[in-house]
């Protein structure tokens, strides 16, 4: 009888079967019935007029748990930005109309996703970051029809972001990159060959370079100096102390969600290149990591 009662007919239009997968696996692998429909509706938006009705409901964890990897990996990219960005190998000034680029060691460029998707605005240069790794899925989108090519940009990020003692930072010492350039003068692979104002010059001293790369990371660190009100505005540490009010999360900006990662991975390399002027100032050689 309650077997009858159970399967009895009815007005039911549909019946929904789950399962569950003995173990987790990335959204990759369901490439036909999960990500193709998804990237072709991004094709769509991307390429029409409605870019923002592709991201739009898509995000509902704070950025840093957002981020599909884990966070040794994305201090690593964020570490790898910075050092990037210091060398110029990344060129900012035309996201909103083109896509960024990272420069890779055979001289080709590796692009990020474009537009960036991003649930928060992003108000300043400051934001692009957070822009970026909040990217991160499309570009995994994207890898399930073109392969590697889609995450070639933030690999190389990787590249310039690991450290020897990843669990203890603070102990870690100078990258190759960095080191390279600071002992030899010699940059990374894919740079430009012109010398680079941020991370200084190869006529210049070790020191000098050391100063110029600190110089850079401490602006992002602390921000710009107003030389009139003697007030610093637009680095990240600011952004510690910033609380949100009710009804103004949606207007803070990726920076803010992301801030503790991004001012932890500035105080990681600016620790490594600050311990490498005090052993260039005393005739040592420098670590590498």
């Amino acid at each position: 009888a309650l077997a009858d009662d159970v399967f009895a007919d009815g007005n039911d239009q549909r019946i929904e079967i789950s399962t569950f997968l003995g173990h987790p696996c990335e959204p990759v692998v369901f490439r036909e019935g999960l990500i193709s429909p998804i990237a072709d509706f991004r094709s769509i938006t991307v390429n029409g007029s409605d870019v923002g009705s592709f991201w739009k409901w898509r995000r509902t964890r704070p950025l840093p748990q957002f981020i599909p990897m884990s966070g040794r990996r994305r201090l690593e990219m964020i570490r790898g930005w910075f050092v990037a960005r210091s060398f110029g190998m990344i060129e900012i000034t035309n996201y909103a109309t083109s896509a960024l680029s990272v420069s890779l060691e055979d001289g080709s460029e590796a692009q990020f996703p474009f537009p960036l998707m991003t649930a928060s605005p992003i108000k300043s240069n400051l934001d692009l970051l957070p822009a970026v790794l909040e990217s991160v899925p499309v570009a995994l989108i994207d890898y399930a029809r073109i392969g590697d090519l889609a995450m070639n940009a933030y690999t190389r990020l990787t590249e310039f972001g690991k450290m020897m003692t990843p669990d203890a930072p603070e102990t870690s010492s100078l990258s190759g990159v960095l080191k390279d350039w600071i002992m030899d003068g010699v940059r990374p692979k894919g740079s430009a060959p012109i010398p680079n104002e941020l991370a200084g010059t190869t006529r210049e001293s070790q020191t000098a370079r050391v100063d110029s790369l600190l110089s850079f990371l401490n602006m992002y660190l602390d921000g710009q100096l107003d030389e009139n009100s003697g007030d610093r505005f637009g680095g990240y540490r600011g952004l510690l102390n910033e609380v949100p009010v009710p009804g103004s999360l949606d207007r803070m900006g990726g920076a803010w969600e992301l801030r503790q990662d991004l001012v932890m991975a500035l105080e990681q390399i600016s620790g490594m290149v600050t311990g490498a002027r005090l052993s260039i100032s005393r005739g040592g050689s420098i670590g590498i990591g």
